[in-house]
């Protein structure tokens, strides 16, 4: 069997991307398939995945760089693959060492980095600039070494494919759940699935429904931004809002199913291309499947992809107006909201799911190999 090792810091082992959907698929292959984290947990083995953790349990972005790239490549050399798979912009120095030694490196680019370094607010605004023309000079560099490139987005993938010719587009499709209930749509329950944080514009969200009587709004995160959250809490709206943390993935899919509407309003990021920059967004799809209308950002990509399918409605992210008038119009419209919802399910069923997607993933290992 060829052995192939993934390596995360940042993510949790339990990753959908990583470990549910690209790790599991490749064991299922028949591939000798191991994990490397930073959990500290010790080595064990899921699903057919060996999971392998480095002493160290860096808790912020600064100690994982700082400290546990050594620890990485340490333990990256013993495990001895055949291919590497580096999920994290910060491991691009361990997958040029371990290119260097004979290997062969995958660089996994779940997000345009470059892009959301200018928007990322742990960095002081007057150096984002430096930081992100910093690291793509590093990215390019590094990654056209390597063997492969994986994006997620159309626009990633063109951006990679400048300096590595072998990049392949894996975008975010769920895996694909075919028991799941249909929603009744019974109460005005909105939804929101992901990463609490100023570009999410959840703020606007709970704005436009302070003006909307008789709704709820349900959060479900693994990790928040603090200090948006705290400004979150202040909105006349968070009355309505019902938040917790640290759902299971079973549990967010039940909560879709009782809601009315799933939420995956973002801004433009204005350094990704405005209206026709756009993200890789596993919540997008995950309320498709689950059978509810989608209410999203107008990015060009998503628009087609809700006027194809007729599964939801576009607006713009900053417009609160538009939000209000577009949540009214599915609570008063309930007919065509249920429509929308089962146009999305039968969408992720048809052409958006794991089962389809996963195949260029083994096709790329398969050249590799």
């Amino acid at each position: 069997m060829t052995k192939v090792c993934h390596i995360i810091s940042g993510h949790d082992t339990n990753d959908i991307r990583v470990f549910q959907k690209e790790c599991v698929s490749l064991a299922k292959e028949g591939y000798d398939v191991t994990l490397l984290c930073s959990d500290a947990k010790g080595d064990r083995e899921i699903n057919g995945v060996k999971i392998s953790s480095i002493a160290k349990n860096p808790k912020s972005r600064l100690s994982r760089f700082l400290f546990s790239t050594k620890s990485f490549y340490k333990k990256a050399k013993q495990i001895d693959a055949e291919i590497y798979h580096i999920h994290e912009p910060f491991l691009l120095g361990v997958g040029k060492k371990l290119k260097k030694k004979g290997k062969k490196v995958i660089f996994d680019s779940h997000e345009d980095y470059p892009s959301f370094l200018l928007e990322k607010e742990y960095i002081p605004k007057i150096f984002r600039k430096i930081v992100s023309r910093h690291y793509e000079k590093k990215e390019r560099k590094i990654v056209s070494r390597f063997d492969a490139a994986v994006g997620v987005t159309p626009n990633l993938v063109n951006r990679l494919k400048q300096f590595q010719s072998n990049t392949v587009l894996l975008t975010n499709y769920p895996i694909l759940i075919n028991n799941l209930p249909d929603p009744q749509l019974d109460k005005k329950q909105i939804v929101f699935a992901g990463q609490i944080e100023r570009v999410w514009k959840v703020d606007n969200v709970i704005k436009a429904i302070n003006g909307i009587d008789e709704v709820n709004f349900e959060i479900r995160t693994r990790s928040f931004d603090a200090s948006y959250f705290k400004d979150l809490q202040t909105l006349p709206g968070w009355k309505k809002v019902n938040f917790a943390e640290n759902a299971t993935h079973d549990e967010v899919m039940q909560l879709l199913s009782e809601s009315y509407c799933g939420i995956a309003i973002i801004d433009y990021c204005r350094n990704m291309g405005g209206k026709d920059g756009t993200l890789g967004c596993n919540k997008l799809f995950e309320y498709m499947m689950a059978g509810i209308p989608v209410l999203c950002t107008d990015f060009k990509l998503w628009q087609n992809l809700i006027d194809e399918y007729k599964c939801g409605i576009c607006v713009d992210p900053n417009d609160v107006e538009a939000i209000k008038q577009a949540l009214e119009f599915l609570f008063e419209n309930k007919e065509l909201a249920i429509e929308m919802g089962m146009n999305g399910r039968r969408a992720v069923r048809e052409k958006y799911n794991w089962d389809i997607e996963k195949i260029k993933l083994l096709d790329l290992y398969k050249n590799l190999a």
